[in-house]
Formats: structure tokens, C-alpha cells, sequence
């Protein structure tokens, strides 16, 4: 009788207890869950929506989120859990984060398709109009790169046409209202042929992404597998890409 008894009493919690196992063991084989990540603007269209493509095609019972912002935020956000992990320009050093080198590109001449410089194989720097040029908050890492280049005069740094995103800086761009100074992967955001990528001859400059990771805390099974599915690619551009 009181074994009898003990088992009813204990018979929910037994069940709870094996729901509970039963929802780790689909988390751990992927088949629920979520996954939130944090990615720079300019990463996403080239970089991190043909990873969570793939994801996604392995996992779809992975819930998934992706958050765009600055380096700085982004940091923050995987520093306090809030994101499981994030693709941007490297962050202030700090014990809770883990920075990985994924991929770099070079800073050249973004503009119009129409614009007089579009049709060059490279320009010089004496060559654009410093008037013309849209930069980016200072809160973002691709302003930082400029503001601290010591080959940039002073008038290519502080303009007076500003932009919040990189997003509003191509559309900028593409209606003429002006040209800037930006990383190559950035100025493809948007597969748009009416936006050029010109080389700079004498700007040796180089905008870097790190895959930004807790480094006090385990990844979630999600979070790793989307880690490995983003480096393999990167391995692989870097193979295709030139290195100075």
C-alpha cells in the first residue's frame, strides 16, 4: 500500500521529469531550440544569410533570430546572453568575449554607377571630392578605421553628409547624393549594379570581421553548429580571396 501510494504521489513528477529530458535530448539533436545572432549590416547579405540558409535547411525546428547594430552593442549583447553569438568588427577586448578572425577587405571608392569615377580601374585619393563623401556614425567600427587612418587627410575623415547605417549610406549613394570610403563586402550589400566599388591606389586599408563568442559559457548545440557552418565558409573565401 504505501508503495503504491509513493507512486501516485511521484507519478507527475516522474512525468515532468521525463518531459524535461525528453525537450534537452531535441535541443541537443537540433530538433527544437532557438538561435539568436547578432551581425555588423555589411555582413549580412555576403556572409552570415547563406550560413542561416544552410542552418536552417538542417534545422528547421530551430527558432531563429538576427539582430543588426554595431560592433559595440553586438559585444555587449553575446557578453550578457541576449545573443548566443555575432559576426562585426572586432570589439574592445573583454574576459567575456571571444573574438575569431573570419574574413578582411579592403577599403575603396563607393558610388553611383553614373558618377564620372565609376569607369575606373582605380583611383587616387586627390581624385575625390572630400565635399561629396557620406560617412558613417562614429559609434561604428568602419568610421573608427577611417577617423584613426594616418593616410587619410583630415577633411576625408570629418565630412559634412553623415549617415546612421550602412544601409542608409547605399541608398545615399545610389540616389547621387554622394560617394564614400568603404570596406568591398560592405558596398555589395545589395548585389546592386547601379552601386560601384572603385580601388584606391594610395589608401592601404583594411576592415576586419570577427565572430564574437562568450567565452564563459558553453555555445548551445544551435549556436555551435552555426559557428561551424560560418567558418567553413570562411575557410573557403579564404582560399579565394587575395592577401596584401
Amino acid at each position: 500500500m504505501l508503495g503504491l501510494a509513493f507512486l501516485r504521489e511521484t507519478a507527475p513528477l516522474l512525468a515532468g521529469l521525463d518531459d524535461a529530458v525528453e525537450k534537452l535530448c531535441d535541443q541537443a539533436r537540433l530538433r527544437t531550440g532557438q538561435l539568436a545572432i547578432g551581425a555588423a549590416p555589411s555582413a549580412i547579405s555576403r556572409r552570415v544569410a547563406p550560413a542561416l540558409a544552410r542552418f536552417r535547411q538542417l534545422n528547421p525546428g530551430i527558432a531563429c533570430q538576427l539582430h543588426d547594430d554595431v560592433a559595440e552593442a553586438l559585444a555587449d549583447m553575446v557578453s550578457d546572453g541576449r545573443l548566443d553569438l555575432a559576426i562585426a568588427g572586432r570589439a574592445r577586448s573583454s574576459p567575456d568575449l571571444r573574438q575569431t578572425k573570419i574574413e578582411r577587405d579592403r577599403f575603396g571608392l563607393v558610388c553611383a554607377a553614373a558618377h564620372k569615377l565609376a569607369g575606373r580601374a582605380q583611383v587616387r585619393l586627390q581624385e575625390i571630392d572630400p565635399a561629396s563623401l557620406i560617412s558613417l556614425s562614429a559609434a561604428t567600427g568602419t568610421q573608427q578605421l577611417l577617423l584613426h587612418c594616418p593616410q587619410l587627410p583630415e577633411a576625408y575623415r570629418q565630412t559634412t553628409l553623415l549617415a546612421h547605417s550602412t544601409i542608409a549610406q547605399l541608398c545615399m549613394i545610389r540616389a547621387g547624393v554622394g560617394v564614400s570610403l568603404m570596406p568591398q563586402n560592405a558596398a555589395s550589400l545589395f548585389e546592386d549594379r547601379s552601386i560601384r566599388f572603385v580601388p584606391i591606389e594610395d589608401l592601404e586599408l583594411w576592415r576586419t570581421l570577427y565572430l564574437l563568442e562568450p567565452a564563459l559559457r558553453l555555445p548551445s548545440p544551435a549556436a555551435a553548429q552555426f559557428a561551424a557552418l560560418l567558418l567553413q565558409d570562411s575557410g573557403a573565401a579564404d582560399r579565394q580571396a587575395p592577401h596584401p
